[in-house]
C-alpha cells in the first residue's frame, strides 16, 4: 500500500470493521476511498457467535469449574 492515500482508514479487521465499511458504502463512500488495515488475511466477515450454554450445555461448564486439576486429570 505504499504510495496510496485514503480518505478513510479502518483500523483492524474484525466484524465492526466489516459493518463499519458497510455503513461507508450506504454513506456513499466512492471506490478508492477506503482502507482496511488488519492483521487478518481476509476480508472481515461475520463470525458466529459462541457461547458457554453451546459449547457446554446444560451446567457441565459449572460441573467443570468446581473440578480440582487432579480431578480432571483422572477422569480424561
Amino acid at each position: 500500500m505504499a504510495g496510496k492515500h485514503f480518505k478513510y482508514v479502518i483500523l483492524g479487521g474484525g466484524v465492526a470493521a466489516g459493518y463499519a465499511a458497510r455503513e461507508f458504502v450506504k454513506q456513499g463512500l466512492k471506490p478508492g476511498e477506503l482502507a482496511i488495515i488488519s492483521k487478518e488475511a481476509v476480508a472481515p466477515y461475520e463470525r458466529p457467535a459462541l457461547s458457554k450454554a453451546y459449547l457446554f450445555p446444560q451446567g457441565t461448564l459449572h460441573k467443570f469449574l468446581n473440578k480440582k486439576p487432579d480431578d480432571v486429570i483422572q477422569a480424561s
